[in-house]
C-alpha cells in the first residue's frame, strides 16, 4: 500500500515537472541566441555585455528580468554562406542591440549577416514567441 501511493506521488510529480520550467520563467523574458538560420545568413552571437556590464551567459539561451537592455554580443559568420560582395572591412565591430522584454515572452536574437556589405551586418531579434 506504501508503495503504491509512493508510486502514485512519484508519477504526479514527473508529470508536473516539464511545466515548472515555464511556470517559473513566466515573470521573467527569455533570449535565444542560438540560431539554425545559415540559409537566411542569421547566426548565432555569445552575449558578453548587457547594459556596460560583463556577463557570462549560456550559449544557448538565458532568462532576464522584463525591461529595456543594451546588449553587446559576438558572432562568427560563415561567410562560405554569405559572402559579402562589397568590403574592405577585415573585422568588423558588431553595434550592441537596444531591446526592451516583457516577461513571459522569448527573443530569438541573431547576428544578421545578409547584407552585401559587412558594415551592414547587425545583431537582430528575428522572432518573439
Amino acid at each position: 500500500m506504501i508503495f503504491r501511493k509512493a508510486i502514485v506521488i512519484a508519477v504526479i510529480c514527473l508529470s508536473v515537472w516539464p511545466a515548472l520550467p515555464a511556470l517559473a520563467g513566466s515573470e521573467k523574458a527569455r533570449i535565444v541566441t542560438s540560431v539554425n538560420r545559415p540559409v537566411d545568413c542569421v547566426f548565432s552571437v555569445n552575449v558578453y555585455s548587457i547594459d556596460g556590464r560583463r556577463v557570462v551567459k549560456t550559449p544557448l539561451a538565458f532568462n532576464i528580468e522584463p525591461g529595456k537592455y543594451t546588449i553587446k554580443a559576438s558572432a562568427t559568420a560563415d561567410l562560405n554562406l554569405c559572402m559579402p560582395a562589397i568590403s574592405n572591412a577585415r573585422t568588423v565591430s558588431i553595434p550592441p542591440l537596444e531591446i526592451e522584454v516583457e516577461a513571459g515572452k522569448s527573443y530569438f536574437i541573431g547576428y544578421n549577416a545578409s547584407a552585401n556589405n559587412r558594415r551592414d551586418w547587425k545583431l537582430e531579434v528575428w522572432k518573439v514567441e
